[in-house]
């Protein structure tokens, strides 16, 4: 990235993102890009194709950044392993046993805290409008 670019990593997300687009083996944040895959033939494979496209858009890749070959991996709450990725345990433990908001705010938090996996959980916008709703600007600040 030039430098003074006041956008960096932003700009940098959106270029992985549209270098990604349609591998849904490779997921991205910020700098980052992880590969999942069931088996190692496949990994090379999508590993093989991720590298060809980075040089294909003149990037460049910093070699002791790079890990390769991990069985399982946490990362960012995420577990990645072959069978997919999913949650990490202590965090889906640390949603379980967070004491119920009694505030707007502390509802806020909560949301947050839930709303960071509603990739793992169907329709989760619809299961949630309850609460949201609480948190509009007429409703009272304190939940009971």
């Amino acid at each position: 990235m030039p430098f003074g670019l006041i956008n960096a990593p932003a700009t940098f997300s959106r270029i992985m993102r549209k270098l990604l687009d349609k591998h849904q083996q490779l997921i991205n944040y910020l700098d980052d890009v992880l590969a999942h895959t069931g088996d190692w033939k496949d990994h090379l494979s999508v590993l093989r194709k991720f590298l060809l496209k980075v040089r294909d858009a003149n990037l460049a890749l910093r070699p002791s950044k790079c890990f390769v070959g991990y069985r399982k991996l946490t990362y960012l709450g995420h577990l990645l392993e072959p069978k997919g990725i999913s949650p990490t345990e202590d965090m889906t433990d640390r949603i379980q046993r967070a004491p119920p908001p009694s505030t707007k705010k502390e509802l806020r938090s909560f949301l947050g805290l839930v709303g960071y996996y509603r990739s793992f959980e169907p329709n989760f916008a619809a299961l949630a409008v309850p609460l949201t709703d609480l948190t509009k600007k007429g409703a009272p600040n304190q939940l009971v």
